[in-house]
């Protein structure tokens, strides 16, 4: 990958070539230190790989892993690497009606929960869901598949539908 340079802007194949690099995960993880969170989404075959680099560089705690999950699997705190970081597990319109099953898979509510959802009602109802189990909704846009039709790209060039996005507020007892 070093061999590659970051196109200017948007990208696309008219874009100017830049003299910047793609980082490797060391240095982005290094850029990231203390800054951000970072969603990782690692195949199992470098999980080994990526917690070395996380630990050496002491940013293993700004990372989030999501994980499909069903109503049967083990608790997503349970498995590694997940019991090792912020885990988010990831639920379809088949699996969210049983998000109270899913609560009982954590000692605490997880960051947030990732519905895959395939209209705004879906959306609505994913964040009503999250709220009551104490978590932030997330809505992967990468996809129209995942989110309702509504993408990054979507998000760039058209007007996302009045009233389609809101900001629950999420409440948590001081005690």
């Amino acid at each position: 990958m070093q061999q590659f340079r970051l196109k200017e802007g948007k990208g696309g194949k008219n874009a100017a070539l830049t003299q910047e690099q793609i980082p490797t995960f060391r240095e982005a993880m290094e850029s990231a230190r203390g800054e951000v969170l970072v969603n990782l989404d690692a195949k199992a075959d470098v999980y080994e790989d990526a917690f070395d680099v996380l630990k050496t560089t002491g940013t293993i705690d700004q990372i989030v892993m999501k994980k499909w999950m069903a109503p049967e699997d083990s608790p997503i705190g349970a498995v590694a690497p997940f019991n090792q970081v912020m885990a988010m597990p990831v639920l379809s319109e088949e699996t969210a009606p049983d998000l109270d099953s899913f609560a009982k898979q954590f000692s605490a509510p997880p960051l947030a929960i990732e519905f895959i959802v395939s209209s705004l009602d879906s959306a609505r109802h994913a964040g009503l869901k999250a709220q009551e189990s104490q978590s932030r909704t997330w809505i992967n846009t990468l996809a129209d598949w995942l989110s309702a039709g509504l993408t990054d790209v979507q998000a760039m060039t058209d007007r996302i539908p009045s009233g389609a996005l809101h900001r629950p507020r999420i409440h948590h007892d001081s005690n």
